[in-house]
């Protein structure tokens, strides 16, 4: 079963020794504190009975899928952070309400506190990287995809989970995040990220307070009408853009990061297609965030 030994490390610490040498690509990776896993996959040392090697083979093969599901939640819950080129500006419990917004059933699994630890840890390594990288070249997606590699050889090595587990709990639809592991890179295309004020186009998640004011860009202060330039889209955070100003910002600023709003800064972050319904919960105000949290 678990060694105790895990419940106050670092990923490097309970990679085996062979296996470290991964990490020369992106050295501060190896930083993330990942000692909730023993916690969040329900392995108690103390109950050998749990042992799923000792079940009966039906029970033993339910048992290993619903660890790798709950070991691709942990990537699910820190995926945002390193989509966000600046997760520190933000408290923690940010991408917990993400988390609980887009997976009520999971989340009882997931409290801020036990999150705390990895949530710190992901910030401190992904500031890092975007220093090293420096922010503009900084690939959120590249580094999720290594990441992903490397939490399957943990999983493999310490929680009898092996890689075909691993890789069907990762590619679920219930995932927003995890199934972009395939993808080349951040969506910059202009319709990926914003739809028409008729909603015939794209979609984001970003929780957000609607506005109050008339149509006009947010970014120049023109009216609004239809003409290419000046017509009318909408960020899913209700923020409203010419055409023209939305496509320039995201097309000259955002080429190897998620976009970011201009008006809040709140990413953008691509909704895959036919995962919409999945996401509505996400499309919130955050006032209906914190009724959701406290029913």
């Amino acid at each position: 079963m678990s060694n105790p030994s895990l419940n106050n490390t670092t990923l490097t610490n309970i990679m085996p020794p062979a296996d470290r040498n991964m990490f020369a690509r992106t050295p501060r990776v190896r930083n993330l504190n990942l000692s909730i896993l023993p916690t969040v996959l329900g392995l108690n040392p103390n109950a050998p009975e749990q042992d799923p090697r000792l079940l009966p083979a039906a029970e033993k093969l339910q048992e290993y899928r619903y660890r790798a599901r709950l070991l691709a939640a942990v990537f699910e819950y820190i995926a945002p952070m390193f989509e966000d080129t600046d997760p520190s500006s933000r408290p923690l419990d940010f991408y917990h309400a993400i988390f609980a917004a887009t997976h009520p059933e999971l989340v009882q699994h997931f409290p801020v506190k036990l999150m705390i630890p990895l949530s710190r840890s992901a910030q401190a390594v992904i500031a890092e990287l975007c220093e090293h990288y420096e922010k503009h070249w900084y690939n959120g997606r590249k580094i999720l995809r290594e990441l992903h590699k490397d939490i399957e050889t943990v999983a493999k090595a310490n929680f009898q989970l092996d890689s075909r587990l691993v890789n069907e709990a990762f590619s679920s639809d219930e995932w927003v995040y995890c199934g972009w592991q395939a993808g080349d890179g951040p969506p910059t295309n202009y319709d990926d990220i914003a739809r028409e004020l008729d909603g015939s186009s794209g979609s984001t998640i970003v929780p957000c307070e609607f506005p109050n004011d008339e149509p006009e860009c947010s970014m120049c202060f023109e009216n609004l009408d239809n003409s290419e330039k000046y017509r009318a889209v909408s960020t899913e955070c209700q923020h409203i853009f010419g055409a023209h100003c939305l496509r320039t910002w995201i097309v000259e600023n955002f080429k190897t990061t998620i976009p970011l709003c201009p008006k809040c800064r709140r990413p953008l972050f691509h909704v895959q297609p036919g995962r919409e319904m999945q996401c509505k919960l996400a499309n919130m105000t955050w006032a209906e965030l914190e009724q959701l949290l406290a029913g």
